[in-house]
Formats: structure tokens, C-alpha cells, sequence
């Protein structure tokens, strides 16, 4: 019996053993499944992760066969997934000591490039050259990492990879462009100027001389809106490649801006030398050049040179020199040159000065206008006036316009000057109407620096609608030589000035270097012919002839003409007689205050005053001398 119950004992406890048991192995076969559907779901994410990287991934083994590749791996080496595993990694790597094509494979050959075995656990290397399976190179940043088993063994390596030759080449583009010039491939200011610092440290003893030449083409803005900018490239692309020819080795040309170039002479024995190179620059620049479209172009150069010496310049210093000495040899002619002298160190003194005084000088109230009046020969009357800018600093004496207006053109400051003209004609004109309910006309002169934006207009606009002024209140008042320094900007901003019936007058006709066909384009109402013909009245028949042949000229393009400088009875008559429009000079009076101006206008009106008397009546009349009686802005 006992043995009975023994046997039903155990049995019943087997039977419980195996209920366990089928328990247990279902929870497993639950544990198992779960993990099975976190891995499958672990490698999905992982295959996206490395299908999306926009780096390469490959798997290596302990000899650098590869393994394992995702599909930007295969794009980046431009070959199949089932071609690039079994490869040796090496295939694609070139040794920086492979100088030939047949080293290159020699190299991958016999040397390791990626040891595997010494590899640290992770590894990053500096930028390298590959190459794809068809042999193209290219740059690339590069990781690896050993892959380790669960006994602590090397069984390989996952290298990432990235191409960066775009950003290479990007990087080394902006590079160039820091320190070159694009167009001709010279040097450019900046790299010019350092190169320049440097050796001014290097010659510190001063025994051998170091030359700047500042180059200059004449009349370079001519030739380029007659023949095109395509043209116009080409011939400084031409001009660049003789200056480099005419220097030693160890010399420098750079290309500074626009048409200006610059050349570094070393080591020099004797700094006169500098002229040496600068009568083979004028002679080559002088040579036709032959241009792949069109006849041979010819022009010519200016060059300032200046030289280190006992006074220790610094290479602003030196450039600044040179480029005084340029301004005088451009005034002697051009297709020359001229050294820095002592007396320009004086000018350049002199004009930072006046530069750092135009700052305050509008703040300060410094400024104050003048108006001439113009005269109709046909009516007899005023009909307009020409407003015409005076400093006077506080603590200095009077400036004249000619001094301080090409300053202020030179440093930017034309802009600021400009506008309190013309605001403060603006706000004249309208007290004039007021007070004597006519609308006189006033005529200001303009930098074509004010015009190389459609800033200038704008700013008009707004003055003449704050001052409820019709737009012909004000007229514009340009010189020939402004106008062509950049005649294309210049010319589509007069086109919109006309356009809101702004009247344009081109004043100094005659005394610049200019393209007729160009000014027949420009919008213009009226022509003033310069007070240096007008002198000639009466004692010379060649600018009594260049007179009447303007005159002519205007009115045969619809223009109306003024002859400034009218300082003669004689000079009254002749103009008179060849139907010249208007006329302006010492003859009716001299430019005049607020007040003054004020008062003639007022006695005009009143019928008090008639203008062709003004030479018997001014009681300030007196005898003029025979020159430039003003400057206008």
C-alpha cells in the first residue's frame, strides 16, 4: 500500500514537473519571439540609417576585404554592391607618395595603406586622396572603427568615408579669391599690400630700394563704352600679361581695382632705376593690341612711382605716394610718368586734412550758398539761377569748392554735401515762393558719384514732394568729364531723372575728354559752354569760331544754350549775335548772398530793376580779371 501511494506520489509530481516545464518553455518561446521582432525592427532602422547617410560605410575583415557596403558607399565609388564585396579596400586608396600611375598600383600593391592589426579603437585620419573604381580621384574625410567578438578579438573594421572635394575646391576658391584678381589672375590690393609689408620689414637697412609703380590706362572708360566691357576685359587681361613680362622673377604685379594696377620692383641698386621699367611699360602699353573680334585697339598708361628712402614709409604710405605722383603725371599729359616729390607729401597733408574737417562741417553750420544769376537774352530777365556752394570752416580760413569738392568726391563724402545742397536750395526755392509768389528756377551741380545709385533720385524726389516744389524747380547741373567716368549708370539715372521732368544741363562743354555720340544720347535740356571760351571773345577767332560751332551744335540737338564767364560788353554782343539762350557772368553780377539774390528777384518783380542795366547799376561792379571766377558743386 505504501508502495502504491509512493508510485501515485510520483507521479503526480512528474506530471507537475512537465506542466512547469511546458510553462516555462512557453514563456521562453514568448522572450524569444519578442526579441526576434526587436531585432528585425533594430535592423530596419539600421538598414534606413545606412541606406539615408549621405557618408560611405563599408565593413572590412582583418585583411581590408570588404564585407559589408551601403548604397552611397557603391554611388561614391561608382561601382556594384556584388563587384565592390571581396574587394581589398586598398583598390580604392592612392599613397600621397604615388608620383605615376604605375607607382600608384605598385603601391597598392605592396604596401599596407589601412593596417587593421595596429588600429587603434577608433581612428580618424586627416583628408586623403581615392579613387573610384573607374580610377577618378577625389578628396575625402575618413573614420574607422575595429569591430571587437564576444572574446575580446579583432575581427575587423567599419570605415566611414565622406567625398569633400566640392567643399575642398569651394574652400580653395574663396581662398584664391582673398588674395587674387578673377579677371587678369594677379595678385590683388590685399595680397599686394602684405607681400609689400613684408619686404619693407625685410630691407631694414635701407641699402638696396624698394620701387612702387601705380599704373593707370587713359582714358579707359571711353574705350570701354565704345567697344564694349567684353572688349574692355580682354584688353586688361592683355595689358596684365605685359606687365608681367616686362618684371624680374622675383618682382610683383598686381591688379588693385578697375584699371589701376600696380607693380612691386626689389633689390633695386639705384632708385631711379624704377624709370627704367617705366619707359618699357609706356612703350609696351603704347603697342596695338589685337583682340580676337575687331581692328587692333591702342591705348596708353600714367604711372607715379615712388621709392623707399631715409624716411621710412610703410607700405600705405608708399601706395599713397605712388599714387600722388600718378595724379601729376595724368595732368601732365598722361602716356607718362612722374616721381613722388616732398611737395606732394605737402598736397596729400594737406588734403587729409581738409578730409577730416569735411566730417563736422555740415554739423557746424559751416556751410552756406550763393546764387549767380542766369540771364535770358531774349526775354531780358532773370531766368534761373545757379547755386553755388561756400565753406567756411570755424576755426580755419575760406576753402574753395575747387579744393574741397574733388576731396570730398575722393573720400565718399560728396554724398552727405550733396544732399544739404540740395535741401537747402530745396527749402530757398520754396521760401522765394512764398514770399514772392514765383517759383525761380535753381540750378545745382551734381558728382556723377551721386548718380551711381538710385539712391540720389530717390532722396530728390522726396526733398521737391516735402517742399510741394514742381519737379522742374530744381535743375541738374553735370560736367562732361563726370558724366564719362561712368557714363553707363550715369546715363540710365538721367534717362529716370528726365522722365520725372527733371531738366539736365552738361556744364564745362568743351573742356573734357568725351564722346560726342555719347552726349547726343544723354537726356539733356541744356548746354553750357565753359567761361575758358568765352575769355577768348575778342582777342582770339579760334574760340570765337569753337563758339559759334557749339552753338550751332546745341541748337541743332534741340538743346538750349548758356555761355558762362560773360564778363564784357564785347562778350554781351558777339553771344548776341549768334543767338546764344542765356548767359552768366561778373558782366551782370557776381554770385550773390540769400539776401542779396533775394533783393534782386524782388526788384525785378516789382519792375524796379531792369537785368541788361545791371552792369551800370551794381555799384560792387569792377574790372574782373580774366580767369575761373568760381567752382560750383
Amino acid at each position: 500500500m505504501d508502495y502504491l501511494f509512493q508510485y501515485v506520489a510520483n507521479l503526480i509530481a512528474e506530471r507537475d514537473r512537465e506542466v512547469v516545464s511546458l510553462e516555462a518553455l512557453d514563456r521562453i518561446h514568448h522572450v524569444a519571439e519578442r526579441s526576434r521582432q526587436e531585432l528585425e525592427i533594430s535592423n530596419a532602422r539600421f538598414q534606413v540609417l545606412l541606406e539615408s547617410t549621405g557618408e560611405g560605410v563599408l565593413g572590412l575583415d582583418m585583411e581590408g576585404i570588404i564585407t559589408f557596403a551601403n548604397p552611397r558607399a557603391c554611388q561614391l565609388l561608382e561601382i556594384d554592391y556584388q563587384e565592390l564585396i571581396g574587394s581589398d579596400v586598398q583598390r580604392f586608396m592612392v599613397p600621397a607618395d604615388a608620383a605615376s600611375e604605375s607607382d600608384k598600383v605598385v603601391s597598392i600593391r605592396e604596401q599596407k595603406v589601412l593596417t587593421l592589426l595596429d588600429l587603434p579603437a577608433k581612428a580618424t585620419y586627416d583628408p586623403g586622396r581615392w579613387q573610384t573604381a573607374t580610377g577618378e580621384p577625389f578628396i575625402i574625410e575618413y573614420s574607422a572603427e575595429a569591430t571587437i567578438n564576444k572574446s575580446g578579438e579583432r575581427t575587423g573594421a567599419v570605415l566611414l568615408f565622406l567625398n569633400i572635394t566640392q567643399q575642398r575646391e569651394n574652400e580653395e576658391r574663396v581662398e584664391y579669391l582673398a588674395n587674387f584678381d578673377e579677371l587678369t589672375g594677379l595678385a590683388n590690393r590685399t595680397n599686394f599690400t602684405g607681400v609689400l609689408k613684408s619686404a619693407i620689414r625685410r630691407n631694414v637697412r635701407g641699402q638696396r630700394y624698394i620701387g612702387i609703380l601705380i599704373i593707370d590706362t587713359d582714358h579707359f572708360t571711353v574705350i570701354n563704352e565704345k567697344l564694349g566691357q567684353k572688349v574692355g576685359d580682354e584688353m586688361l587681361r592683355m595689358l596684365a600679361e605685359r606687365l608681367k613680362n616686362l618684371v624680374r622673377p622675383g618682382d610683383m604685379v598686381a591688379r588693385l581695382h578697375g584699371d589701376q594696377f600696380a607693380i612691386m620692383l626689389v633689390d633695386m641698386d639705384h632708385a631711379e632705376n624704377a624709370a627704367i621699367v617705366a619707359e618699357k611699360i609706356n612703350r609696351e602699353a603704347s603697342e596695338p593690341i589685337s583682340l580676337d573680334d575687331g581692328a587692333p585697339v591702342t591705348t596708353s598708361v600714367s604711372i607715379g612711382i615712388a621709392v623707399t628712402g631715409s624716411d621710412d614709409r610703410d607700405s600705405d604710405e608708399l601706395i599713397s605716394a605712388a599714387i600722388s605722383a600718378l595724379e601729376i603725371a595724368k595732368a601732365h599729359g598722361r602716356n607718362t610718368y612722374r616721381f613722388f616729390q616732398p611737395e606732394m607729401q605737402k598736397k596729400a597733408e594737406e588734403k587729409k586734412r581738409v578730409q577730416m574737417m569735411l566730417r563736422s562741417a555740415i554739423d557746424n553750420g559751416e556751410f552756406h550758398m550763393m546764387y549767380q544769376p542766369i540771364i535770358s537774352l531774349r526775354d531780358q530777365k532773370i531766368a534761373t539761377a545757379e547755386a553755388l556752394i561756400r565753406w567756411h570752416p570755424a576755426d580755419a580760413d575760406p576753402i574753395r569748392p575747387d579744393i574741397f569738392i574733388p576731396i570730398a568726391e575722393e573720400s565718399g563724402q560728396i554724398g552727405n554735401i550733396g544732399d544739404w545742397v540740395l535741401g537747402s536750395v530745396a527749402a530757398q526755392i520754396k521760401a522765394w515762393q512764398e514770399k514772392l509768389g514765383v517759383y525761380p528756377s535753381v540750378a545745382i551741380n551734381v558728382s556723377s558719384k551721386q548718380l551711381r545709385s538710385h539712391e540720389f533720385r530717390e532722396r530728390f524726389q522726396d526733398l521737391i514732394r516735402h517742399h510741394n516744389l514742381p519737379m522742374g524747380g530744381v535743375e541738374l547741373e553735370l560736367t562732361e568729364t563726370g558724366v564719362m567716368e561712368d557714363p553707363t549708370t550715369t546715363l540710365d539715372e538721367l534717362v529716370k531723372l528726365h522722365d520725372l521732368g527733371v531738366s539736365i544741363s552738361i556744364d564745362d562743354f568743351g573742356t573734357g575728354y568725351s564722346s560726342l555720340d555719347y552726349l547726343r544720347r544723354l537726356p539733356l535740356d541744356i548746354l553750357k559752354i565753359d567761361q575758358s571760351f568765352t575769355f577768348g571773345i575778342g582777342e582770339s577767332e579760334h574760340d570765337e569760331e569753337i563758339v559759334r560751332v557749339m552753338i550751332r551744335m546745341a541748337h541743332a540737338m534741340g538743346l538750349k544754350v548758356i555761355c558762362e564767364g560773360v564778363e564784357t560788353k564785347e562778350h554781351l554782343q558777339f553771344l548776341k549775335a549768334h543767338d546764344c539762350d542765356y548767359v552768366q557772368g561778373y558782366y551782370f553780377s557776381k554770385p550773390l548772398s540769400v539776401d542779396d539774390m533775394t533783393d534782386l528777384l524782388t526788384a525785378e518783380k516789382d519792375g524796379t530793376l531792369n537785368v541788361m542795366d545791371l552792369p551800370e547799376t551794381a555799384s560792387e561792379k569792377a574790372k574782373v580779371p580774366v580767369a575761373p571766377a568760381h567752382v560750383s558743386v
